[in-house]
């Protein structure tokens, strides 16, 4: 299991047990798992999918990790990025950046990059998901390693 398969797991044994506090804010594993699928559909929806590559420029680190985990689910290469700082804007070819605010070095800088702004929408979807869907349909099929 890898980090993203806890959280999912953790999601769908105890939704409203708490998983990370950052900046002020609160998230359960539920709303985490929620937001990583409601991202992930997004995600996919604007095109970007396998073989891509993607810079995040995002602030918040809630929505830093949910965008990872869901761009990790659909196999994109993905890449921390702060345009002030970070070498990235000039030495990697973005297919798409993600940010929270409009940053003219990210356009400047990566001209052929689609630029998606990222607000709390992509994180509520108000759709229910398929268990498959929380949990990427990895069961294992042998309980084994868990018994006592």
């Amino acid at each position: 299991m890898n980090c993203l398969d806890v959280i999912l797991f953790q999601a769908e044994l105890t939704p409203e047990k708490l998983a990370i506090i950052a900046q002020g804010h609160v998230i359960s594993y539920g709303k985490l798992a929620h937001g990583i699928i409601s991202a992930q559909r997004r995600l996919a929806a604007s095109g970007i999918g396998e073989g891509h590559t993607v810079g995040l420029n995002i602030a918040h680190p809630i929505d830093h990790l949910i965008l990872i985990c869901a761009l990790y689910r659909l196999r994109v290469a993905s890449a921390s990025i702060n345009a002030a700082l970070d070498g990235y804007l000039d030495h990697v070819p973005f297919d798409a950046v993600l940010a929270d605010s409009i940053n003219p070095a990210v356009s400047e800088k990566q001209p052929a990059a689609k630029l998606f702004l990222v607000d709390t929408s992509w994180f509520t979807s108000k759709v229910t998901f398929s268990v498959a869907e929380r949990t990427g349909a990895k069961r294992d099929p042998n309980p084994d390693w868990c018994a006592a």
